[in-house]
């Protein structure tokens, strides 16, 4: 359960209410993902510069009307230090976008859907920044025969620990006796490759830059 904190900004602390805080994080994810490239790219040179462009990025960001302009750091500086500027953004070492790919074969589509509408309801992809990459049958087929009932599913993590949060989450645990009997589904999870050389300039690809930590979710593992 996260505690709910003040919210301090110009010296003022204003109280923040209960739930505030957790569904600022849910949010703050999705927010920053819908942001203008440019902000994508800008958010990129975070990670050697982090603390540099905090501010620049967050008064472009969340329009703060007043506060010390950015000055770049005296020569020596430790920019890693807490005295740094604060982004408000959680510091994470989950950098490596992973693809969980579920397929499987649906003997009952009632009970499916039940357990879809369920996964839905308890907002556990919000949670963990995971999102839906494909859901459902293919378009075409190339090759081979395609089983009668058959679906694919694929969802995206910031990385292996939030996937993880996610199956092992007390919330999912609880929804997955709802397929029980209802499909045959086989889970696994891969490391998701970044887009070769010759694509730069071909395409706009969704980057995570900021996003909620899991360490909060309760899990049975």
């Amino acid at each position: 359960m996260i505690t709910p904190r003040p919210m301090c900004r110009t010296g003022a602390c204003v109280p923040r209410a209960p739930g505030y805080h957790s569904a600022v994080l849910r949010l703050r994810g999705a927010a920053h993902l819908s942001a203008p490239p440019r902000v994508r790219s800008a958010w990129s040179a975070l990670m050697t510069y982090r603390r540099v462009v905090a501010c620049l990025l967050t008064s472009l960001l969340v329009a703060v009307a007043a506060g010390p302009a950015c000055a770049a750091p005296p020569e020596g500086a430790d920019l890693t230090s807490a005295a740094a500027v604060d982004t408000g953004i959680p510091e994470t070492a989950c950098d490596e976008a992973v693809l969980m790919v579920v397929t499987g074969t649906i003997s009952d589509p009632a009970r499916m859907r039940s357990y879809g509408q369920a996964i839905q309801a308890a907002e556990i992809y919000p949670a963990t920044s995971g999102y839906y990459l494909h859901i459902g049958q293919p378009i075409d087929i190339f090759e081979g025969d395609y089983p009668q009932g058959a679906f694919t599913v694929i969802a995206q993590f910031p990385c292996l620990e939030h996937a993880r949060a996610f199956w092992y989450s007390e919330a999912y645990q609880a929804i997955i006796p709802l397929r029980e009997g209802a499909a045959d589904v086989l889970v696994r999870v891969y490391r998701k490759l970044e887009a070769p050389a010759f694509m730069r300039g071909r395409l706009e690809e969704a980057r995570y830059i900021a996003f909620p930590p899991v360490d909060a979710i309760p899990r049975v593992h």
